[in-house]
């Protein structure tokens, strides 16, 4: 929906919504912890896709992300649970006409987030999280065929996200 004033008129409108998974938009969904720095994560790697001449719409749920350029999707009662936020982040990409859309909301594992198996439109799913024992940043990746691949970095750094970027490229092209 859109909201704008007109010479002291509001004007209303609905736009067609177009659910994720017949747009065509790969979606990613990842999950973070609150010991991880991701706004910094999702700058770099939206410098990575753009780089590669790709448009990412990227939306997070810490409302310091509009000052990065990015959306902030705050879970709301007219926003209930994971699925719907799914659907109100690919119908927003697509009217940006982005070529790949990544959700990211913090949870503790992928499994906090993915109770419930089977979450329409969702391509690849990973998980970024601070192990305060093991002083590391373990990053689990899985996709819709069950692909399963897990990086343990000593810090985030630009070369670190890069590689991360690499393998994500060919699991989207592929």
């Amino acid at each position: 929906m859109r909201w704008w004033q007109q010479e002291e008129r509001f004007f209303f409108k609905q736009e067609e919504t177009i659910a994720i998974e017949d747009s065509h938009i790969p979606l990613i969904c990842i999950y973070y912890n609150k010991g991880v720095d991701i706004i910094y994560f999702l700058q770099v790697l939206r410098e990575s896709f753009a780089r590669d001449g790709y448009q990412s719409w990227i939306a997070v749920d810490q409302a310091a992300a509009m000052l990065h350029d990015m959306e902030y999707l705050s879970p709301s009662d007219e926003i209930n649970g994971l699925e719907e936020m799914i659907t109100v982040a690919g119908t927003m990409a697509y009217s940006a006409y982005a070529d790949i859309v990544i959700l990211c909301l913090e949870a503790s594992d992928i499994t906090d987030c993915n109770k419930e198996r089977g979450l329409s439109g969702v391509d690849i799913e990973f998980s970024v999280r601070v192990k305060a024992e093991a002083e590391r940043i373990h990053i689990l990746i899985r996709t819709e065929q069950e692909y399963l691949k897990e990086w343990v970095l000593p810090d985030l750094n630009v070369d670190d996200i890069d590689r991360f970027y690499e393998c994500l490229e060919q699991l989207l092209v592929n």
